[in-house]
């Protein structure tokens, strides 16, 4: 299942972020939006662990609107299928719910590479 897609945008050096093991960046989805932080966890040093965090934007949502967003959206961006209908082999052209209208188009694409400020 491909549940989002779009573009994203490094704030400063990425490759120095990851070094550093603080990776910060936009993103330009056409689920997740805004500004994110990709951290390094300390652990045992076994594996290394990484902690999403969403940042405080205009995109970020209520504690209570997070499970709603996520139940809402348990489909495919491009196909609309659910976990359910690709696992039982439903084909793509009927959708169990409607596509998502951003999905990828030349149109969207454009849309999508436009970052303001830049």
């Amino acid at each position: 299942m491909l549940w989002d897609e779009g573009t994203w945008e490094p704030k400063g050096d990425p490759g120095a972020g990851l070094q550093k093991g603080h990776l910060s960046f936009t993103l330009h989805g056409a689920r997740l939006k805004g500004d994110w932080d990709l951290v390094r966890m300390h652990g045992d040093g076994k594996k290394e662990n990484w902690l999403l965090i969403k940042g405080k934007d205009a995109e970020a949502r209520e504690d209570g609107e997070v499970a709603a967003f996520l139940d809402n959206l348990a489909f495919s961006v491009t196909s609309g299928r659910s976990m359910d209908a690709i696992a039982s082999g439903e084909k793509p052209g009927k959708p169990s719910k409607p596509a998502n209208p951003e999905r990828t188009t030349k149109a969207a694409a454009a849309r999508r590479s436009r970052v303001p400020g830049r």
